[in-house]
């Protein structure tokens, strides 16, 4: 007995197929740019470049803007060293990229990761611009040794030398002053990197977390009530059971100099966004930490929250 075929409901159909057809006219567009590329289907790139776009996205924009935006972030894409985090911040202009739009655009290669588009929404909204459009294909490449883009693979290909990466494309508000566009491009190098750094290390702060827990039951710590070890456990526990986001760590250690008191850092004990030597902290340099460290030496608290 034949095995019925499953039709997708009519309207879904219509939208996926005039979403074939707007992201034909960005191939067909693309192509008359650049032409052909012997080790790299421009057509593939394209689709698997705004496949994740709205249909509704697309039409708002011209479809060669949205071939020379894709190329321009292929050009972007066609070397990349190992780990190296590629950032361009810019107005498009027709004469010079081959493409325009009406907000400034911010252009990213890098390895894929959590975090990456959230992060980057916030550092720019934190310097008061709003994002209009976020593209983010996540693409699987194989490169050369020395970082040239090879091949694109299908989403249902393998490879012994696969590379997934992200590539993050996010249309802001217009921004005219070079100066802004360079200080927008090095606070995004420098969240992305601080994003790095987070998602590397999490698996080794959440076991410094678990080994805390473990020496404070080992070795209570003196002087301290057993229900505020249980509470302070309690939170650990909460903490490393996927309820919290490790974002940095580091040790320090208490110390008075003269009539200040000092927060030494350990040295090379700082993970995520928080590796590096680090700077001591004073109390003189900080509102309200002589009275929050001085209450908190005067009990015997397991975790201290000034």
């Amino acid at each position: 007995m034949a095995t019925p075929v499953k039709k997708k409901p009519l309207m879904q159909r219509r939208g996926s197929d005039a979403k074939t057809r707007l992201l034909q006219k960005i191939v067909n567009e693309a192509k008359s740019m650049q032409g052909t590329d012997g080790r790299l289907s421009v057509a593939e790139f394209i689709r698997q470049y705004y496949g994740g776009v709205s249909s509704e996205d697309l039409r708002q924009r011209r479809s060669a803007d949205l071939a020379g935006a894709a190329l321009s972030h292929l050009t972007l894409s066609r070397s990349r060293r190992k780990n190296q985090i590629k950032v361009k911040v810019y107005n498009p202009t027709v004469g010079k990229d081959g493409w325009t739009s009406q907000h400034s655009v911010m252009q990213i290669v890098t390895d894929d990761r959590p975090f990456l588009v959230d992060s980057l929404g916030a550092a720019i909204n934190s310097l008061g611009y709003s994002v209009h459009l976020t593209v983010h294909p996540i693409l699987r490449v194989q490169r050369e040794k020395r970082g040239a883009l090879q091949r694109l693979l299908a989403n249902d290909e393998t490879s012994a030398e696969l590379l997934v990466e992200s590539h993050i494309q996010i249309e802001f508000d217009r921004v005219t002053d070079k100066d802004a566009l360079g200080e927008l491009r090095d606070h995004a190098e420098r969240v992305l990197k601080d994003v790095c750094h987070a998602t590397d290390d999490w698996r080794d702060m959440r076991k410094k977390a678990v080994t805390i827990r473990e020496q404070m039951v080992g070795t209570k710590p003196k002087g301290t009530a057993q229900a505020d070890v249980d509470e302070a456990c309690a939170m650990l526990d909460w903490m490393v059971d996927e309820h919290f986001t490790f974002l940095g760590y580091r040790e320090y250690v208490l110390k008075r100099k003269a009539s200040k008191t000092v927060l030494m850092p350990v040295d090379k004990s700082g993970l995520g966004i928080l590796r590096g030597t680090g700077q001591a902290v004073h109390s003189s340099e900080h509102s309200g930490l002589e009275r929050a460290i001085r209450r908190e030496l005067r009990t015997s608290d397991c975790l201290a929250a000034p």
